[in-house]
């Protein structure tokens, strides 16, 4: 297996010299695992996802489902990756997918609800407080649009949501977990000179 690399907060990010190493690195200074090898590729990645180029989007997602193999990936670049993954099989987003890949509409509109709902799910369960009872309180404490909770809602009690109202929520998705976790945590990290970066403080998630 790659090299994993950790951080602490306050501290510069280190890459282990092997799993064994960085996990006992891990619990005994504090470190938290991370499946990229280097904040050079989590930047790398960030930049292709979020590109205009569908070769450059697969690139990402592919990388992204690598580190999800690895375990610890953070559950808001997991949902992000599911989301963009659904937006490149949209006709609306490729003109170009050809007619044996294109799925029905009822199928897309099931993709984007499922992953809105793990959105909600998982990004919630990583920042409830013990006082925020419902899943709409906790998840309007770390202002995750209204209109997430409802999808969440009619895909798990109701009828499925048209397609047209759950592409409209994945793209306001994709811009809450941007101001939520990507653009935060890019300002965090300082580049060097020579091309590696150090971490002051890591975005909770």
């Amino acid at each position: 297996m790659e090299s994993l690399l950790g951080f602490q907060d306050e501290t510069t990010a280190f890459v282990g010299d092997d799993q064994e190493k960085s996990t006992s690195s891990s619990s005994s200074y504090g470190y938290k695992l991370v499946p990229w090898l280097n904040w050079n590729e989590w930047e790398c990645v960030r930049d292709s996802l979020f590109s205009d180029s569908p070769d450059k989007i697969h690139s990402a997602i592919t990388r992204i489902s690598t580190w999800r193999s690895r375990g610890c990936l953070p559950a808001v670049i997991d949902v992000t990756a599911s989301i963009i993954e659904v937006q490149q099989k949209d006709p609306l987003y490729r003109k170009d997918l050809p007619n044996d890949a294109i799925h029905s509409e009822q199928m897309l509109a099931m993709l984007y609800c499922m992953a809105i709902l793990r959105l909600v799910n998982c990004v919630v369960e990583k920042t409830r407080k013990k006082t925020e009872v419902s899943i709409a309180e906790a998840a309007g404490a770390i202002g995750i649009p209204r209109m997430l909770i409802d999808i969440r809602h009619e895909g798990s009690h109701r009828d499925l949501p048209a397609l047209a109202l759950v592409r409209d929520s994945a793209v306001k998705a994709i811009d809450w977990l941007k101001t939520y976790y990507w653009e935060p945590q890019t300002k965090q990290i300082p580049f060097q000179r020579d091309g590696s970066a150090n971490i002051r403080k890591e975005i909770k998630f």
